[in-house]
């Protein structure tokens, strides 16, 4: 029997190590990552130093999973409406993220239909 297909969606918690919900993902079979820089126009847009760390970050992410053997996949657009589409392309069975850190307000949590959807602290 195949293991469950993850989709890991990572938001502010750019790492590998003390990630609960990556870890869970992982403990569930194969992962995909997924970045969404969220270009909604009520999000107060990134300024040159946080754009400059997101890259930066983003790369060196990027490069630990491929050291690992995993993928990260880059998107722009609504989180929202994403997910569920790249989860139904990849066949994903599950999709995990870490709660919103820091008391921020939580977005909208995405909806795949017939698949599990949960947060993670």
């Amino acid at each position: 029997m195949m293991a469950e297909r993850t989709l890991h969606w990572l938001r502010n918690d750019l790492r590998l190590a003390d990630n609960p919900a990556l870890s869970a993902a992982a403990q569930a079979g194969p992962v995909l990552c997924l970045y969404i820089l969220d270009t909604n126009p009520a999000r107060r847009p990134l300024g040159g130093a946080s754009r400059w760390w997101l890259s930066r970050s983003l790369r060196a992410l990027g490069e630990a999973l491929a050291q690992k053997a995993g993928r990260l996949l880059l998107l722009e657009g609504d989180p929202a409406e994403l997910i569920p589409r790249i989860a139904s392309m990849a066949g994903i069975g599950l999709v995990t993220w870490n709660s919103a850190l820091r008391g921020r307000g939580d977005r909208p949590r995405p909806q795949a239909q017939g698949r599990i959807i949960r947060g993670r602290n």
